[in-house]
């Protein structure tokens, strides 16, 4: 009304909860030590159960060993959500961590 603002809301919910069950969300885990990959599905597996968005996960090894980058789907969808992918993001043997 005049030069103020007026908002009218019909709902509020938190942001963590409306990013946490968006669909289709899906993760690439960029991982350069092979070690990892126990880690990281073991972070998934632990947390597969409760709310939140389900989305495929895709690993790419990036180790001396391979010829280049390997990139491997998961099986299924994970379930992911900020705080998972901020635990895997801390793994160490984890270069990096994406949304696609």
């Amino acid at each position: 009304e005049g030069e103020g603002v007026k908002l009218l809301a019909r709902s509020v919910v938190a942001v963590d909860l409306v990013v946490a069950a968006a669909a289709g969300a899906g993760l690439r885990v960029f991982i350069r030590e092979l070690i990892a990959i126990e880690v990281v599905a073991r972070i998934l597996a632990e947390h597969d159960q409760g709310p939140g968005g389900r989305g495929p996960v895709n690993l790419v090894l990036m180790d001396a060993s391979l010829p280049g980058e390997v990139e491997l789907a998961l099986p299924g969808m994970s379930r992911i959500t900020p705080q998972i992918r901020g635990a895997i993001k801390h793994v160490a043997g984890v270069a990096h961590v994406e949304e696609f």
